[in-house]
């Protein structure tokens, strides 16, 4: 995809809430799972893509999804009164015979398509991946809103203060994740009270996870539950003799394990022993410097 070709239609925050309002447009979160997690555009659709490189081929399976010869026609054809051919035999057969002749049912497709991302850098290039790749009809509108959920949070909360305007409270709920140490932005790019980084994936994370911990209440409780006690030997197994190492912690929320500071609920199950040695050794690294008054290299960038 070449946005310096071809890309989508640009719509500024005003623009998009009226597209937000149109129950036929198909609205779609660019950005990955984690980042979607905390926040996103109501009715938004999420791909649950982990990297950007798998959002094309979510746009493959999107395309064929929708029967898009409905959109040339003035009325949908009722699939209820689809004619299938009826074979010889008794009724049983019949019946048969038309469960394995019914065609998969498509659903009606959207009069347009609008995308969206952080700062409107993804979805221009998922914009133009869709316009070049032909999955959609040419004549299918496909938009993207301009500037991206940053330029909308602070063009929102502009507007909410203004009296005269009306209606313009916020279809984004949640926090739009960042890539730097502000971790997550509200309205009027605030930076977030209640996401910080997992040190161990780098995405957000609940601050309440760690300040349970510091209060001493880790919400576990195994109970008659085998697998989750036989899970928790698992992972101490192994975490065993690693250094600097924080409890292993569960949250009741998510219903998962994690390591305070080192992993989250998210991340944790997919971590190596390996990884965790290196995640144990930088958070020492970090506490030393945060006692000697000095910046840890990693606090200047995410990876």
């Amino acid at each position: 995809a070449n946005p310096n070709i071809t890309k989508g239609t640009y719509l500024n925050p005003k623009q998009w809430d009226d597209a937000m309002k149109d129950p036929n447009v198909l609205v779609i979160d660019t950005r990955n799972s984690y980042e979607i997690d905390i926040g996103s555009f109501e009715s938004a659709v999420d791909p649950r893509t982990r990297h950007f490189s798998e959002f094309p081929e979510y746009l493959e399976r999107l395309a064929g999804e929708y029967d898009w010869s409905q959109r040339d026609q003035e009325q949908q054809q009722d699939d209820d009164e689809m004619q299938v051919q009826n074979c010889n035999g008794d009724g049983e057969s019949n019946e048969m015979s038309r469960n394995e002749q019914q065609p998969i049912k498509k659903k009606a497709p959207p009069t347009a398509i609008a995308m969206f991302c952080t700062g409107g850098i993804r979805c221009e290039k998922a914009t133009s991946y869709a316009l070049q790749s032909n999955l959609f009809p040419q004549n299918l509108p496909i938009y993207h809103l301009e500037g991206g959920i940053l330029s909308y949070l602070d063009d929102v909360a502009k507007r909410e203060t203004q009296e005269e305007e009306e209606g313009g409270s916020s279809t984004f709920h949640g926090e739009c994740f960042v890539f730097d140490k502000r971790v997550a932005l509200t309205e009027g790019l605030e930076p977030s009270n209640k996401y910080i980084s997992c040190h161990g994936c780098r995405g957000p994370m609940d601050r309440r996870l760690l300040d349970e911990v510091e209060d001493g209440a880790t919400n576990y409780d195994a109970g008659n539950n085998a697998d989750l006690e036989k899970k928790r030997k698992e992972y101490e197994q192994l975490l065993m003799g690693i250094r600097n190492l924080p409890p292993l912690t569960y949250d009741s929320n998510s219903q998962r394990w994690y390591v305070p500071g080192l992993t989250c609920p998210r991340c944790h199950d997919g971590t190596t022993r390996e990884s965790f040695e290196r995640f144990a050794q930088r958070k020492e690294q970090m506490e030393i410097c945060a006692r000697e008054g000095k910046s840890h290299f990693q606090d200047n960038g995410r990876k």
